[in-house]
């Protein structure tokens, strides 16, 4: 990051704080302190400054003699924070000693998130790099190192166009770049494109780049997300040849023409490899020569006719044995004895053979390598020869079982970190979204700083609804499904509906299925919400949306045309708009996470994700089927369970404040998590007893005299979890409500049995009203199905 890009910023205020202060923005990148201010000249963080060559003034109105954007006060004295409110220049931020316990805690956050975010870049598998607006390298993760053939340190400071760039592109990158700069369009910006990078040594290799914008603020910076495409061209370029290879076999060519093509495709996958063919003679004891474009000719000859047996190099072995026989130095190996004088005077060193096998089982002859060098050809190698030698099986079918694959992969990677990172971030929110509260409850609304915790408040919101996103792509959010009548559910949203996609739309309802589904029912009006949104978009000016549901048996012919699917009964729900429809490249993506054909700023690329990660955690299918300028069809599939509908789980109304003067006893682990709980019951009437663990909640719970009406505990805990602690408190306090609360997504929720049964739950991250409501609620209701002392 630039200096001129940081946050500049004024300390006023010497003693022991402003010198702990210092420390911490020291450590916060985004950050520089440019003055430190204190009218005692022997003040701690004077001489800490001066120290680091930070200037320093004694009179604190001197810091607006600096380019300051923000001015912490750190003395508490009324009179020097009146002084520097009253005299601000416009565009600067105050914040005095009353509000900077916040502020302090919200940069210890901040330090702890780029400690978090440093290990996600460490562990990338794609390159990251992070440049600022005149192409100078800020970031450049392990991947990107290991990738390029450069340092860390090599890299940062240098212009991305000189290192990586190939020099017959270096032109157009830089015009690229400053075309952005003036007018705020570029072809890279929200986009995936395919183009040539250049490593350390000079080869240049293809890579697919993804670029975003980091900030709105000017200049910008921006951060390039760039994947090897090397394999994948190495594997397109064998399923060309696969292509080619069948397409002869089909036409009739004859057979040493086809084995000869198939020495060169496997050939041209690795520099050095020389590949030949030997089939076994009818006599089932001797290999005969059948293509080898590359080998010495009086090679070719001498070993024409060899035997097969227990120790013939490395063919006569591998028909033989019938298994892959891998000799890395010939040189050395005993399988080589008879034919090492051969081989090396042919200036081959090593060699790989797998035996050609029939469909019975028989050998027909064997595929080998050979390398000039003492190695190993590899796995590449195997795979190569597998998928030329495998005629039977059909390009289509390998081509899509291929793209499968990597999707899975692709989307499970993408879960994975997102069920990782989801308890840390709730953490963190409900802590900034507990804090914001508090505070905008405590602060008069003229205050200066009101507006700022709002505006914290209100992005902490976004990052929630983000965080909740990706659980929804990833499979992993918390659901409460019930047997639901999607009929219902449709009909009932859809005047909401109407609303949501204006008059120049005609919405149309056709509610044929009578069966049953077991569902979240959020989740279902958010995956209807989210494709009747696609589809407004996708008719800018109008016509018609239709949402249909329908019972359907799916059967073995459409499981065949729809992998992953089941075969049984289901219910059906169908979108179908007239609009601008999609491309056969644009549905392939249409699921990805971060996909999106809207221009940069009108959408998040989570819309279809979300709604695929729903369908797929209600164990459904999605499809979609589109024709560029006809619109565009999607049609999920949920299973149909024979059970009435139950009725909808909604809280009653509450006759009573949310306020109350009951006792609590609160566990968690988290800190911060529970001062933020602590203080926020308290604030509403709560008299609290907090534990960090659930030993400490027991002992608690045996030595208070007074009674416990309600236990809000954290879930996952180190040692004893909650429900575990549970049933210990019932055992001692059976008259307990308890309250679980967690972080932890569905697949952890259910390990330690909360998603069971009917609990009282309260997902975080949570804000104090919602607490207070919450333990309201557990208190007022009908006992809920507590976790008896006896239950196993």
């Amino acid at each position: 990051m630039s200096a001129a890009s940081r946050l500049a910023i004024g300390v006023v205020g010497g003693g022991q704080g402003g010198s702990a202060l210092l420390d911490l923005l020291l450590d916060w990148p985004a950050a520089r302190v440019v003055v430190v201010i204190d009218s005692r000249e022997d003040a701690p963080a004077l001489t800490h400054a001066r120290v680091l060559g930070i200037p320093t003034s004694a009179h604190h109105l001197e810091v607006f003699s600096h380019s300051v954007d923000l001015v912490l006060e750190v003395t508490g004295r009324p009179e020097v924070l009146n002084d520097l409110l009253q005299t601000r220049p416009p565009g600067v931020e105050i914040i005095g000693a009353g509000s900077l316990r916040f502020f302090w805690d919200l940069l210890q956050d901040r330090r702890e998130s780029d400690a978090r975010m440093r290990a996600i870049l460490d562990t990338a598998l794609d390159c990251v790099i992070t440049m600022d607006h005149t192409g100078k390298i800020l970031e450049f993760n392990p991947a990107a190192e290991r990738t390029f053939g450069y340092a860390r340190s090599e890299a940062v400071g240098r212009e991305l166009g000189e290192l990586i760039v190939p020099p017959s592109f270096r032109d157009r990158h830089r015009r690229g770049l400053a075309h952005y700069l003036a007018t705020g369009q570029g072809p890279a910006i929200g986009k995936r494109i395919e183009l040539t990078a250049m490593r350390a040594n000079g080869t240049e290799f293809p890579v697919e780049l993804a670029v975003t914008r980091i900030g709105s603020d000017s200049p910008p910076m921006f951060t390039g997300y760039i994947r090897d495409l090397s394999e994948r061209r190495q594997t397109e370029a064998i399923l060309a040849g696969e292509r080619q290879l069948l397409e002869m076999v089909a036409a009739g060519i004859e057979l040493p023409k086809v084995l000869a093509t198939l020495c060169g495709i496997v050939e041209a996958q690795t520099d050095g490899m020389l590949c030949s063919v030997l089939l076994l003679d009818p006599d089932g004891m001797h290999l005969r020569h059948g293509a080898a474009p590359s080998l010495p000719q009086t090679y070719i000859e001498a070993i024409d006719g060899t035997a097969i047996g227990p120790s013939v190099g490395s063919c006569g072995t591998a028909a033989f044995r019938k298994e892959a026989v891998v000799v890395t130095d010939i040189a050395t190996d005993p399988l080589w004895a008879a034919f090492r004088d051969l081989a090396l005077a042919h200036n081959l060193r090593a060699c790989w053979s797998t035996p050609i096998l029939a469909s019975d089982g028989g050998v027909l002859g064997t595929l080998a390598m050979y390398y000039a060098e003492p190695r190993s050809p590899g796995e590449r190698a195997t795979h190569i020869a597998g998928i030329a030698i495998s005629r039977g099986r059909a390009e289509e079918a390998l081509r899509h079982s291929e793209a499968q694959l990597r999707q899975s992969q692709k989307m499970e990677a993408v879960g994975r970190l997102a069920g990782g990172i989801a308890h840390d971030f709730n953490n963190l929110l409900t802590v900034i979204n507990g804090r914001s509260d508090l505070l905008l409850q405590r602060l008069n609304p003229r205050d200066p700083v009101h507006s700022s915790i709002e505006q914290i408040r209100k992005t902490a919101e976004r990052a929630t609804e983000l965080t909740q996103q990706l659980l929804a792509f990833s499979r992993k959010q918390v659901l409460q499904p019930r047997v639901l009548d999607l009929t219902a559910v449709v009909s009932e949203l859809a005047p909401l509906l109407r609303r949501l996609i204006g008059e120049d739309i005609n919405l149309v309802v056709i509610p044929a299925a009578r069966g049953r589904v077991k569902a979240d029912r959020a989740g279902l009006e958010q995956v209807i919400t989210n494709l009747v949104i696609n589809s407004r978009d996708a008719m800018p000016a109008g016509g018609r949306l239709t949402i249909e549901t329908a019972d359907a048996d799916l059967d073995a012919a459409f499981v065949g045309l729809h992998p992953g699917t089941q075969p049984g009964s289901y219910v059906a729900l169908v979108v179908r708009d007239e609009g601008t429809g999609m491309s056969a490249e644009v549905q392939s993506q249409a699921f990805e996470p971060f996909f999106t054909t809207k221009e940069v700023g009108k959408g998040t690329g989570l819309g279809l994700s979300t709604v695929y990660g729903i369908v797929k955690q209600h164990s459904g299918h999605i499809s979609v089927e589109s024709v560029v300028g006809a619109g565009s069809t999607l049609s999920i599939y949920l299973p149909r369970v024979e059970m009435a509908s139950e009725a909808p789980s909604l809280p009653r109304p509450s006759l009573h404040s949310v306020r109350g003067t009951e006792r609590v006893l609160l566990v968690e682990d988290e800190d911060d998590v529970r001062a933020v709980a602590r203080e926020s019951l308290a604030r509403y009437g709560y008299t609290v007893l907090e534990a960090r663990d659930g030993e400490e909640a027991l002992r608690i719970a045996g030595a208070e005299s007074g009674h416990i009406d309600v236990m809000v505990t954290d879930v996952v805990m180190p040692g004893m979890n909650g429900r575990e602690l549970a049933k210990r408190l019932l055992a001692i306090r059976p008259g307990t409500r308890v309250l679980y609360v967690s972080g932890y997504t569905d697949d952890a929720l259910s390990q330690h049995g909360i998603l069971d049964q009917e609990l009282a739950f309260l997902a975080k991250p949570f804000a104090p009203e919602t607490l207070a409501r919450s333990v309201r609620q557990v208190l007022d209701d009908a006992p809920p199905n507590q976790p008896s002392s006896t239950s196993p």
